[in-house]
């Protein structure tokens, strides 16, 4: 922040708060008062500024409401051990709140945050903030902490979209460190560090554990996926030697999965040699409702068909019919966003920082 010009004259009560904040605030950022620090006595910052003492205190409490400093009482007033422009973190999420629309992934990054944020020196805030412009209390709470610096850093868990203008503000004009997830085609989209989920690894990894196991004709069902998914699927199973059809590559969306169980029960109704003896289902939200459509299409192959699941681990679902579970570790995809955000902080370009995060 940028103090105004003292004067020698009082001023306004506001405008001598905001001084004393911003020069309190502005020593506490640029790390000359340091965690623990006391801070000049209240008659010193009076003197200073020219003001009333209650006029000082309202700046003092301004920044204890804030978190930068705590007062000790009659011991005097600190610097915070855990300051928020260094150990309080947004995590925002694109939904109003969890339910059961959510996406798995989405729930295990909740969770995988929150449980770091029990260490008590650091804190994370799950920030939903839906696709819609519509500015929730936690969006307006957010973009308030941005413009005071009171946030070390800003975790989106899924990329904005276009027309989310002021998300894309936030990360691209905001001096507050933040990374992404992007697929790595696009990779430097927003000036934010980019963790990249290897889905070509996770292709390769299932069809790699199909051929070990001598499946070579492989159906996927998969939600809508980014326009070069499919294509990275055929390179790879062509390169493995692995049979795929048209008519055995399903999409669909989240919002649709309900009709999915009758689209895996028609997959089975195929004639025999146009069945697969392979699936995978690349999105877990999927596996319910498709392992019931293959149990309920009463179809004898289905007990020899190997199926692979995607997982957001630990957590897993739990269908109905054997499944070889793959995916990534959401505590892990935590670990990395909290290293790139870490790296910004030592003063590495966000734009160059791109970690991958590979399957398990």
């Amino acid at each position: 922040m940028i103090c105004a010009k003292k004067s020698n004259m009082p001023g306004r009560p506001a405008d001598r708060r905001n001084e004393i904040v911003d020069f309190i605030h502005g020593n506490i950022i640029s790390g000359r008062y340091k965690p623990g620090t006391r801070l000049p006595i209240r008659r010193n910052l009076q003197m200073k500024f020219n003001s009333s003492m209650a006029t000082v205190q309202q700046a003092i409490d301004r920044l204890v409401t804030d978190g930068f400093i705590e007062s000790r009482g009659v011991g005097g007033t600190f610097v915070s051990a855990n300051p928020p422009h260094l150990n309080q973190f947004a995590v925002v999420i694109s939904a109003e709140r969890l339910d059961d629309s959510t996406p798995l992934f989405w729930k295990t990054m909740v969770d995988a945050f929150s449980n770091m944020g029990q260490d008590p020196r650091m804190k994370v805030k799950i920030c939903y903030w839906p696709t819609e412009q519509n500015l929730t209390s936690d969006a307006v709470e957010l973009i308030r902490n941005v413009s005071r610096r009171s946030i070390a850093g800003m975790v989106f868990v899924t990329p904005p979209l276009n027309h989310e203008i002021e998300k894309i503000r936030l990360i691209n004009e905001g001096d507050v460190p933040c990374a992404v997830a992007l697929m790595k085609d696009v990779a430097g989209k927003f000036n934010a560090g980019t963790l990249v989920l290897d889905e070509t690894s996770y292709i390769r990894k299932s069809l790699g554990y199909f051929i070990n196991n001598g499946r070579r004709k492989v159906a996927v069902i998969t939600n809508l996926r980014y326009d070069d998914w499919w294509g990275n699927f055929e390179n790879v199973a062509r390169e493995m030697e692995v049979e795929t059809r048209p008519y055995w590559k399903i999409t669909v969306s989240n919002e649709a999965r309900g009709g999915i169980a009758n689209i895996a029960n028609l997959l089975m109704q195929l004639p025999k040699d146009k069945l697969p003896d392979a699936l995978l289902i690349a999105d877990d939200n999927l596996a319910k409702s498709a392992a019931d459509g293959l149990a309920a299409s009463g179809n004898s192959a289905v007990k020899n068909l190997r199926i692979i699941c995607h997982c957001n681990f630990p957590y897993r679902v739990h269908p109905q019919l054997p499944m070889k579970f793959l995916g990534y570790d959401s505590r892990d995809v935590a670990r990395i966003f909290m290293r790139i955000l870490e790296r910004q902080r030592k003063g590495e370009k966000a734009l160059k920082i791109v970690e991958n995060v590979t399957t398990v």
